[in-house]
């Protein structure tokens, strides 16, 4: 015999009374954890829940409008932040080795001031026509002399000292670098061009490299007296050689340190010193702004099997 229909309705009502089953919910995946708007989420409990709580509940959720509780697009702050805290730990630094580095090498005479004198007497007394390049190829303005290349043939014994110094360096900086044995080296034979540069207030010598040879050098003579206000008159200055090192800079390469700068390089010479590099480097000397002559000696090296 079927139930009476009131006691149907009372058993639905009391099942109707009871509460839903409660899911757990937690943070949207995109959510931080340290947000203050969107504190992470912890779970419904499971069996004292009111009708009260599930709302509460509900709200602990992030709301949309919360830039925390989307998913970043690649590029966006939130990877950034995510990068700068791995930056933070100490992992294991990856082994830094240089690919495209460039040799440069720095010396000077030990007794510069003699030589220097006679070299400067010498040099002056040559700075006319008879002396003077006959092709120059490089751009330059009429402050500066330039002579023939044929620098280190001559018979002053002047010359014979500067030479025996630059080439002995040149030699100790080939063999260092390419690891040749000395006995192998000497069965080598050079070929050298040289010359030298008298510039006076203003002059400059335009960019330019050095063809035909593999290593190049700059001895200074005499620096001539710099204006106060243009102390980095005649500056010797190379070109970075990488044509695109400088596409992009910002905190992340702008300040590398040598060998990784991205900067160009220049150098003031003082007298006696020596700058010896690579010949394809490009390079120039900024304008001359003093008195006196601002004199310095260049030179070429091509090496061949004899």
């Amino acid at each position: 015999m079927p139930p009476p229909k009131t006691a149907c309705r009372a058993r639905c009502s009391t099942r109707n009374r009871r509460p839903p089953p409660i899911r757990r919910r937690y943070a949207m995946p995109g959510c931080s954890a340290s947000a203050n708007c969107c504190p992470r989420a912890k779970p419904r409990p499971r069996a004292t829940a009111s009708p009260n709580s599930a709302a509460a509940t509900r709200n602990t959720r992030c709301p949309r409008t919360c830039s925390a509780s989307r998913r970043p697009e690649p590029g966006t702050q939130r990877a950034i932040r995510t990068t700068m805290a791995g930056a933070n730990r100490s992992p294991p630094l990856p082994r830094i080795q240089p690919m495209f580095a460039t040799p440069f090498a720095f010396d000077a005479h030990p007794a510069p001031g003699p030589l220097n004198a006679s070299l400067r007497d010498l040099f002056l007394q040559r700075e006319r026509d008879a002396f003077r390049n006959p092709a120059p190829y490089t751009e330059r303005n009429g402050a500066l002399f330039e002579s023939r290349f044929d620098l280190f043939q001559w018979p002053e014994p002047e010359i014979a000292e500067l030479r025996e110094f630059c080439m002995s360096r040149v030699l100790q900086l080939v063999q260092a670098l390419n690891g040749h044995p000395p006995d192998a080296m000497r069965q080598w034979r050079l070929a050298v061009e040289s010359w030298f540069h008298v510039t006076r207030r203003n002059g400059w010598f335009g960019i330019h490299n050095h063809p035909n040879a593999s290593w190049s050098g700059v001895y200074c003579v005499d620096a001539g007296h710099a204006d106060p206000d243009a102390p980095d008159g005649g500056k010797l200055t190379f070109l970075h050689p990488s044509a695109t090192a400088a596409m992009h800079t910002d905190l992340g390469n702008e300040t590398l340190r040598p060998p990784f700068n991205v900067q160009h390089a220049g150098y003031v010479l003082e007298p006696g010193q020596l700058v010896l590099f690579p010949s394809h480097l490009l390079h120039h000397v900024t304008p001359f702004v003093g008195e006196g002559e601002r004199i310095t000696v260049a030179f070429n090296c091509a090496f061949v099997r004899a």
